[in-house]
């Protein structure tokens, strides 16, 4: 992050608003997707693109992962593609997409070929629940996946500014998900046109990032 933005905590960190090379995007992504081979990543996301790479600003970056994951396809291929087109053109997504799916891939094929040549076998995973070791680690993982899930999106919205619409639209989406159980695309849907027009009641302008 700037010296300007870690001085002042509600600061927006501005965007450099140039191309990226296809290397450089090759090897951001290639970060992104190790990570994303042991979790969620939006806040290592958020730090690389945002902070470090200062690629994007946060409202673009929000936008492009709200697209991200209801558009069809795994989210993060869709964020590489998304990220990648934006920066560095055609060139750029296939930098973006081949990197995010290299790491992955490599060691789901070393798996696949160590468990055929030592026929590896591990009863406590394989019966996932029906052992407590088993269910508690996995559960474990998916407790700290959410809470950085969390933890990085109300720090944008720190960063961004919150009103009181937003927090009553974040608490529709998130009862609408979790206790009517209602499909998170269909959610994000619904929500959509009362965020914007919370925009336009209000009159916010909120800053460009190219």
């Amino acid at each position: 992050m700037t010296e300007a933005a870690a001085e002042i905590p509600n600061a927006t960190v501005r965007p450099k608003l140039e191309p990226a090379s296809p290397g450089a995007l090759f090897l951001t992504f290639l970060k992104l997707g190790a990570a994303t081979t042991f979790g969620d990543t939006t806040a290592l996301v958020q730090r690389e693109l945002v902070e470090r790479r200062r690629w994007l600003g946060e409202p673009a970056l929000r936008s492009l992962q709200g697209l991200s994951r209801i558009a069809p396809g795994l989210p993060p291929i869709n964020l590489a593609v998304a990220v990648g087109r934006r920066l560095g053109g055609t060139r750029g997504a296939v930098a973006a997409v081949l990197a995010t799916l290299a790491v992955p891939v490599l060691l789901a094929g070393a798996a696949g070929i160590a468990y055929a040549a030592t026929g590896l076998h591990v009863p406590s995973l394989d019966a996932g629940t029906k052992s407590p070791g088993a269910s508690s680690f996995l559960t474990g993982l998916a407790a700290a996946s959410a809470g950085m899930a969390f933890a990085s999106g109300f720090g944008g919205l720190r960063r961004i500014g919150i009103s009181p619409g937003h927090v009553a639209i974040i608490l529709l989406m998130a009862g609408a998900m979790m206790l009517l159980h209602w499909p998170f695309a269909l959610v994000v849907l619904l929500a959509m046109p009362l965020s914007l027009g919370h925009e336009i009641a209000t009159g916010r302008k909120k800053p460009t990032d190219g």
